[in-house]
């Protein structure tokens, strides 16, 4: 596993929200959560952020999502959806006074492992978290304690090969471990091509994957380690990826299947075939040795 690092600043992340006030505070709880787990003993060093958070925090993407997505590098146990509980109740509080948020009130609502008959010992299992959040001495803190309101969800995922990892330094000195450009960029290609296997529709994924290739120098060296990196994430889900794996028709129907409800989460959003395009030609230029 090869660590590099990076600096962000979650604080002005959120601040370039205020003119939305129910992302400023979804950002809020957001960075709380992941002041949660940079100060919390247990998780600090085997949580690893992804997702459209990662994004957003070290990629400048404009997509919004209230989705913490995590890869967890330690084995699942039937006690580790409570030892997650329990840890978030713990250090929530302490995040939010580190951050100046004190009038800012985080709740677990739920947690629980997936797939639900099969938890902890499926292919890939994870654990969904629900966390409610709501102002101090508000009408939504009425309805947070009643389960309701605004939410955010964290998704920790198992058994995932990741290798490449960066360290995400905040601006006071604390970090969090997430996934390398080279990891990250590997994972959105295995989902796409995953898509007719799951049955799932990943529409996401392209526009993800077309901002981190046209906003990043890329150079040989670094698509030798996205080559290296998908074909290590397809086969730990038992997928053979290859130069055309791209080019299943499947895969690109259900990606342009929801394409138009991106417009709920970017201003711009772009042509689908001609992200689509942008992306399957860069998959082909990698270095395959076929």
């Amino acid at each position: 596993m090869s660590n590099t690092e990076s600096k962000i600043d979650t604080h002005a992340w959120v601040e370039q929200s205020k003119a939305s006030p129910s992302t400023y505070r979804q950002r809020r709880a957001i960075e709380i959560v992941l002041r949660a787990i940079a100060i919390s003993d247990p998780y600090a060093k085997v949580f690893m952020l992804k997702g459209g958070i990662l994004m957003g925090l070290a990629y400048g993407s404009p997509r919004l999502t209230a989705d913490i997505d995590f890869t967890a590098d330690f084995e699942p146990t039937n006690k580790t959806p409570e030892e997650i509980k329990e840890n978030l109740e713990r250090y929530m509080p302490p995040a939010a006074a580190q951050l100046g948020y004190t009038g800012v009130k985080l709740k677990v609502l739920t947690v629980r492992g997936l797939p639900k008959k099969f938890y902890p010992d499926a292919d890939a299992p994870a654990i969904k978290v629900k966390i409610g959040y709501a102002e101090q001495n508000t009408k939504s803190e009425h309805a947070l304690e009643r389960g309701v309101g605004e939410q955010i969800d964290i998704d920790v995922s198992f058994k995932e090969p990741g290798k490449s990892i960066q360290i995400l330094n905040f601006s006071d000195g604390e970090s969090i471990y997430a996934y390398s450009l080279h990891e990250l960029v590997a994972e959105k290609f295995r989902s796409a091509i995953q898509q007719p296997i799951r049955k799932r529709n990943r529409r996401q994924d392209i526009y993800d994957l077309r901002w981190l290739i046209e906003h990043n120098e890329i150079k040989h060296d670094d698509r030798n380690i996205i080559l290296n990196n998908i074909i290590s994430q397809c086969r730990a889900r038992g997928i053979e990826a290859n130069s055309t794996s791209m080019e299943n028709p499947e895969v690109k129907a259900r990606a342009a299947a929801d394409w138009s409800t991106m417009n709920l989460e970017v201003d711009e959003l772009p042509p689908f075939e001609e992200s689509f395009e942008c992306i399957t030609e860069f998959y082909r230029s990698l270095p395959w040795a076929e």
